[in-house]
């Protein structure tokens, strides 16, 4: 190392979420203005868990196959519960009862409709943000496999899917789950 000589260059990478990356190798050599266009007539996908407002999580979610098609929309939704216009207290009540009834019907898939708090103070969504904590309690973690936040088409951040257990776990086997 006593021979090594600093480079003397004015030039500096910047690296931006990860490494650099050239237009050719990071879209299979298709410029970022030919991928909008592809996007905007339906021929390219988005990753809508890049988005910031983005949540998942349950038990199940290191299965990442079945996150994958519950954030595309792969399972029929069959209820939905709208917490628009309840207080967090209400909200949490109708979301047990709601949790208690889909279970007790047998259904596998719903959607959880909370808002995304444009209408709330400083557009900070209640709701928004306490749905995906309570479904993470282990009280309700014993009912759900995983959630996401619903695709655009069905609410976008406005909304949560749940994917739902055919029947509670015994109460100490979702808090190792959760944690393993």
């Amino acid at each position: 190392m006593a021979d090594v000589k600093r480079l003397e260059t004015t030039k500096t990478a910047r690296r931006v979420n990860g490494p650099r990356r050239s237009k050719d190798v990071s879209h299979g050599g298709i410029d970022d203005d030919e991928l909008l266009r592809e996007f905007l007539r339906g021929e390219a996908e988005f990753d809508w868990s890049l988005h910031p407002g983005y949540k998942e999580g349950g038990p199940e979610q290191r299965n990442r196959k079945l996150i994958r098609k519950l954030r595309r929309g792969g399972f029929a939704v069959q209820a939905k519960l709208d917490l628009h216009g309840l207080s967090q207290r209400e909200a949490e009540d109708e979301l047990d009862s709601f949790l208690a009834d889909c279970i007790s019907r047998n259904l596998r898939c719903v959607r959880i409709i909370h808002g995304k708090g444009i209408n709330s103070r400083n557009q900070d969504g209640v709701l928004r943000k306490s749905v995906p904590k309570w479904l993470s309690t282990e009280r309700r973690a014993r009912l759900i496999i995983a959630y996401t936040t619903a695709p655009p088409q069905d609410g976008g951040i406005g909304a949560t899917y749940v994917l739902l257990r055919k029947q509670p776990l015994p109460r100490n086997r979702s808090k190792r789950q959760a944690n393993a």
